[in-house]
């Protein structure tokens, strides 16, 4: 069984958020809530808020959770697009950039994601 969460439009750089993704990707759920909860960083805040929806879902719909591994994705959303001033009337453009983060509990032996650019064929 598969469950599924999605948060769009978080405001940080998806970059910065697959750094922290990284590191969760593959252990069980579990695990994945404890190092997110030390992780002093923002981009480990909204994978948190996430995690902890999929967990709530899993149990609602009733799967094993001490199974559940994290398959974690992160999409790059819309930019802001701002400008920067600098002297002499000059300025440059500046983007404020966002992500969408995809998580997915697979109580599954070895979840094998489809479709992504990161999955192994």
């Amino acid at each position: 069984m598969r469950i599924h969460t999605v948060a769009r439009f978080q405001r940080v750089a998806p970059r910065k958020v697959r750094l922290v993704a990284t590191s969760i990707r593959g252990q069980l759920a579990q695990d994945a809530l404890d190092r997110l909860s030390f992780t002093s960083n923002h981009a480990a805040v909204v994978l948190l808020k996430t995690l902890k929806a999929a967990t709530a879902l899993a149990k609602e719909r009733e799967m094993d959770i001490d199974k559940a591994r994290v398959i974690a994705r992160v999409d790059e959303g819309p930019a802001l697009k701002r400008r920067i001033l600098f002297s002499r009337g000059r300025s440059a453009p500046m983007m404020k950039k966002m992500s969408h983060v995809h998580i997915e509990l697979s109580d599954e032996k070895q979840p094998k994601p489809k479709g992504t650019r990161w999955a192994k064929k």
